[in-house]
């Protein structure tokens, strides 16, 4: 599935580089809970080994999630995104 309007975090991988992860998953979530759990809310992460952790936010979860998103560094806006081969995250 190719969908429109994604918002891609990369957290570089070091040694905060979970806690930074599971920050992001867990601020997410709680926006979603806060925001009445709206349609159109989507979390992949792009599995790696040794690099960075990629995620990818819907259009409507990075709406949501502005203020955490606002505290990552790396962070692009990208039109298409195929989700094959991409982890979906539960909210």
């Amino acid at each position: 599935m190719i969908s429109m309007g994604w918002v891609r975090v990369i957290i570089r991988n070091d040694e905060i580089a979970a806690a930074s992860a599971a920050a992001l998953v867990d601020g997410l979530s709680k926006a979603y809970r806060e925001a009445g759990t709206p349609a159109g809310v989507e979390l992949y992460h792009a599995a790696t080994v040794y690099g960075p952790h990629i995620y990818y936010l819907s259009a409507k979860a990075g709406e949501i999630a502005k203020d955490i998103v606002a505290l990552y560094r790396d962070v692009a806006y990208v039109q298409t995104l195929d989700v094959a081969g991409l982890k979906a995250i539960l909210l």
